[in-house]
C-alpha cells in the first residue's frame, strides 16, 4: 500500500472486492432469468437479498466514510479524484437506506417477477396487483428516503441516481422542445409508409434458427463469444460482467424480427461493456455513470446501424439462409419492414420511428394515471387510487423485465409510475447494463401512462429491459 495515499489506496481495495462479489451476484441474476427452475425462486430470491446486503454493509461501513474523508487531504492525480468522486456518490446513496429495506425490495421484486412470468401470458391483471403493491410500497420509501438525504425532490433523488446532475427541470426544457415537432413528425412518416407497399414474412420460424441468425449477427457486429454469450429468457437483457457479459433473447415461432432487432440492441449494450477499461475495472471510474449514455449504445446499434439501408442489405442473405427465400426478405423490403410505424399499447413495437429524446421522455415523465398511486403533492397529503383488476380480454400484461422495479411517487401535482426494471449490472448508478437489485441496484428505466385495465409493457428489447 502506498505511504503516500493509503485511505485511497483502502478505498480502491474496497471497491475491488465490492466488483468481485457484484460478479457473483450478477451471474446469480443471470441465472435466475435464463436456466433456474421454478422451485427455486424462493431459495435464490433469499440468497440474493443475502447478498444485497452484505453489499450494503460494506458499502455503509463507517470505516468507508472515514477513509473516504482522510482519501480528501491525500495528493491524488486526476484519475484518482475522479474515482473518489464516484466513491462518494455511491456511499451517500446508500447510506441513505437502511440495509432491511434493501433486502425486502431484493425479495419483493423478485417473487413478483418470478409471478410476472406466468401471469404475463394469462392476463392475470389482479395476481399481478397482489405482487406488485409490495414493490410499490418500498419504492415510496427509497424515494423518500432518498430525497431527504440529498434535499431534492423524489422524482429528482432517484433519477440522479442513473443519470447524475439530471433534474426534471432540465428535463421540461428538454422534451418541451421535443413536443413542439415529434406528434407532427409521426404523422408524416406514417402518411409515407401508407404509400409504400410492404411484404409481411410468412412463418412458422423454427426457434433453433432464429437462435443461429442471431447468434450470427451478434459475431458480425463484433461481440466477443469468448467473453460472453447469448442465451434467453422472459424478457431480453445485457447482464453479466464486463468480463463476462451475458445477453438474453426471446423468440416467437409466427415472427422473427422482434428478436432479431432486441439481440442488435442488447449487443450494443453488451460492446458497450466490453470495451470498458480493463485496467481500472472495480473501480467506479470504469463503471457505466450514465444510463443514457449506455441506452445511446444500444440505440445506436439498433436504430442507427441495424436500421439502416446498408446493414439491412447485409442481414437479406442471412434472413434467407436462415429461413429460406421468400419476396418478403428482399433487401428493401426487409428495410421497410423493420422501419416500419405501427401506434400500439405496447411501447417498444410503437416506437421505432421516435428520437431517443422521446423515449426518455416515455421513461422519465408520463403521468401514472389511476394505477395505484398515491397523489400525495410535494407535501405528501392527499388519497391513494386504487389498483384495478384485470385487463380486458385480449391485452396482454406485458410489464416486466427480468426483475421489475416500478417506484411510484408525486412531483407536485403529477403522480407517476416510474418502472425500474432489473438491470443486471447497469441497472445501479455507474455499472453494467441492467444486473440489478432494489435498493442501489435500480435503474430508473421506465415511466407509462396507465389506464384502467391497460396493459403494461416493459421496455424492449433493452428498455427495456431489452428492457
Amino acid at each position: 500500500m502506498s505511504t503516500v495515499t493509503p485511505a485511497y489506496e483502502q478505498l480502491a481495495a474496497t471497491w475491488t472486492r465490492l466488483h468481485n462479489l457484484e460478479h457473483l451476484q450478477s451471474i446469480a441474476g443471470w441465472d435466475h432469468a435464463a436456466n433456474m427452475p421454478p422451485k427455486g425462486n424462493e431459495a435464490r430470491a433469499a440468497a440474493l437479498a443475502e447478498m444485497a446486503a452484505l453489499l450494503h454493509r460494506m458499502r455503509t461501513d463507517p470505516a468507508v466514510g472515514t477513509e473516504l474523508q482522510r482519501a480528501e487531504q491525500e495528493p491524488l492525480d486526476e484519475l484518482q479524484r475522479a474515482n473518489l468522486r464516484e466513491m462518494q456518490r455511491q456511499w451517500q446513496a446508500s447510506t441513505a437506506l437502511p440495509e432491511a429495506l434493501v433486502q425486502q425490495q431484493q425479495i419483493a421484486a423478485s417473487r413478483c417477477e418470478h409471478a410476472w412470468r406466468r401471469q404475463r401470458p394469462a392476463n392475470d391483471w389482479a395476481g399481478f396487483v397482489e405482487n406488485l403493491k409490495p414493490v410499490l410500497a418500498l419504492a415510496r420509501q427509497e424515494a423518500a428516503l432518498l430525497a431527504e438525504k440529498t434535499g431534492v425532490r423524489k422524482y429528482d433523488a432517484l433519477m440522479q441516481r442513473f443519470e447524475p446532475g439530471m433534474s426534471c427541470t432540465r428535463l421540461d426544457g428538454l422534451f418541451g422542445d421535443v413536443r413542439q415537432w415529434l406528434p407532427g413528425l409521426i404523422q408524416q412518416v406514417l402518411a409515407r409508409q401508407a404509400q409504400q407497399p410492404v411484404r409481411q414474412p410468412v412463418g412458422p420460424f423454427p426457434q433453433d434458427k432464429q437462435r443461429a441468425l442471431c447468434e450470427q449477427v451478434v459475431r458480425l457486429l463484433g461481440f466477443d463469444f469468448e467473453a460472453g454469450r447469448l442465451d434467453v429468457s422472459t424478457h431480453p437483457f445485457c447482464g453479466g460482467v464486463p468480463e463476462d457479459v451475458r445477453l438474453t433473447t426471446r423468440f416467437r415461432d409466427d415472427e422473427f424480427l422482434t428478436s432479431l432487432m432486441g439481440t442488435i440492441h442488447e449487443t450494443g449494450h453488451g460492446r458497450y461493456e466490453q470495451n470498458l477499461p480493463r485496467a481500472l475495472l472495480g473501480q467506479p471510474v470504469a463503471q457505466a455513470r450514465s444510463m443514457a449514455l449506455h441506452e445511446s449504445q444500444s440505440l445506436s446499434f439498433e436504430m442507427q446501424l441495424g436500421s439502416h439501408p446498408g446493414f439491412v442489405a447485409r442481414l437479406a442473405p442471412l434472413v434467407t439462409a436462415a429461413f429460406g427465400d421468400q419476396p418478403a426478405f428482399a433487401p428493401q423490403n426487409l428495410h421497410r419492414l423493420i422501419t416500419r410505424v405501427k401506434p400500439g399499447f405496447i411501447r417498444h413495437p410503437a416506437l421505432r420511428d421516435r428520437t431517443p429524446a422521446d423515449r426518455r421522455r416515455d421513461r422519465a415523465r408520463r403521468r401514472a394515471g389511476a394505477v395505484g398511486c398515491q397523489d400525495d403533492g410535494a407535501a405528501g397529503r392527499g388519497h391513494t387510487r386504487q389498483l384495478h383488476g384485470r385487463a380486458p380480454a385480449g391485452r396482454a400484461l406485458a410489464l416486466g423485465p427480468v426483475r421489475l422495479l416500478p417506484l411510484l411517487f408525486a412531483r407536485g401535482d403529477v403522480c407517476r409510475a416510474v418502472v425500474c426494471h432489473h438491470a443486471p449490472r447497469h441497472a445501479r448508478p455507474g455499472r453494467s447494463h441492467r444486473r440489478g437489485r432494489p435498493g442501489p441496484g435500480l435503474r430508473l428505466a421506465e415511466s407509462e401512462h396507465l389506464e384502467p385495465g391497460q396493459p403494461l409493457d416493459h421496455p424492449r428489447a433493452g428498455a427495456t429491459g431489452q428492457w
